[in-house]
């Protein structure tokens, strides 16, 4: 099997002006689950990319305009087009691994999309279940400097 992509999900704190995917987002959760991502990606050889309820599939680089649309706010038909629409995307990137760092609407929607399961069938998703303290502390726990910079807060 190829490296995973690994798909952050995209946050409702973000920037005021235009920027980098990968700066837009400020809230959080993004930001260790973005570390995450890029950390494994980088180790891995793989990539990472965002997850926007406005836009599907974003890269990292990609220069964004803050926007205001959530998968909430979507309707039943708004969340089946965003699926077809973040599946189409990911079958032009051709990853035989899909690792899923986003909350339970993306995961929601793309589930209920088949053409998704039958596109990637390797697909995880290792903060299903947990509240947002835990994803948290998941992240931190599995980002290899998040160690040593703990040793260093607790010795500052």
């Amino acid at each position: 099997m190829s490296a995973p992509l690994y798909l952050v999900g995209c946050g409702a704190s973000k920037l005021a002006r235009a920027a980098p995917a990968s700066q837009l987002y400020t809230g959080d959760l993004f930001s260790k689950a973005s570390a995450y991502a890029a950390q494994r990606a980088q180790a891995e050889g793989g990539a990472w990319a965002i997850l926007s309820a406005c836009h599907g599939v974003l890269r990292p680089d990609q220069i964004v305009e803050p926007y205001d649309c959530a998968m909430r706010g979507l309707s039943e038909t708004g969340r089946a087009a965003w699926a077809s629409r973040v599946t189409d995307q990911l079958v032009a990137m051709k990853p035989q691994t899909i690792v899923i760092l986003a909350g339970r609407d993306y995961r929601a929607a793309l589930d209920q999309l088949p053409r998704f399961r039958f596109c990637h069938p390797h697909v995880t998703a290792p903060l299903q279940g947990l509240g947002i303290g835990q994803q948290k502390a998941w992240l931190i726990a599995h980002t290899a400097a998040a160690p040593q910079q703990q040793q260093q807060e607790l010795f500052a």
